[in-house]
């Protein structure tokens, strides 16, 4: 799993996936998950009304199917669907949030500035608003080839290793003391496999065009 050709996809899945206790998607799933969100779509533009209702009802539809774009590897075609849905609705937070992560992965770093820049999107500092940014990095990353992401790998892995922290916190605060040892125990190696991987100390500086993309 950590080899340098595996090491991204495998580890970043492995990890998010035990963490969570999630298990993954299936070919069958995101065909499944395509047609649904399809009909959605169909359904709200069919109906009867002002478009631009319509459209907007269309809107939470359309941003997962360009999810689904990432999750299947096909990154650029996310962000082209992000982006116009960020330009249609200037208002929706969560498709600019969505596009400047797309931009992060695909190593367009001012292209995601410029996304996160914008008034309209909240501060980043907290968690609830970092999760459609973190949601995003991962989805594209569990899709993708290695070297599909490879120039923004350390944005991947530092992000992901904060949502298994993040995860972990749970259990460390209700567990007993064997499961926070243990908790304890993961994370120092976690961290220093990233570390390691990454050939950064753990107290180095921020990520270029990431801060504070990850969760505390």
């Amino acid at each position: 799993m950590l080899t340098p050709a595996s090491f991204l996809v495998d580890a970043t899945q492995a990890l998010l996936a035990s963490a969570l206790r999630c298990a993954p998607f299936y070919p069958g799933t995101l065909r499944q998950g395509r047609d649904f969100l399809t009909a959605q779509i169909l359904s709200a533009e069919w109906e009867e009304g002002h478009a631009d209702a319509a459209a907007a009802q269309a809107v939470p539809a359309r941003i997962h199917m360009a999810l689904l774009d990432a999750r299947e590897g096909r990154l650029v075609d996310a962000l082209d669907a992000m982006a116009r849905l960020a330009a249609e609705h200037s208002g929706n937070t969560t498709a600019r949030l969505y596009a400047a992560a797309l931009c992060h992965v695909l190593g367009r770093h001012q292209d995601g500035a410029r996304w996160l820049r914008d008034a309209a999107v909240p501060d980043l500092s907290r968690p609830e608003h970092k999760m459609p940014f973190v949601e995003a990095v991962l989805i594209s990353t569990i899709g993708s080839a290695p070297r599909a992401v490879a120039g923004s790998e350390e944005l991947v892995l530092a992000t992901t290793l904060g949502l298994v922290e993040m995860s972990m916190w749970s259990i460390f605060k209700h567990g007993d003391l064997p499961e926070r040892l243990e908790v304890l125990a993961l994370m120092a190696f976690l961290r220093g496999v990233v570390a390691r991987k990454l050939r950064r100390d753990d107290g180095s500086a921020p990520l270029e065009g990431s801060q504070d993309a990850t969760p505390n």
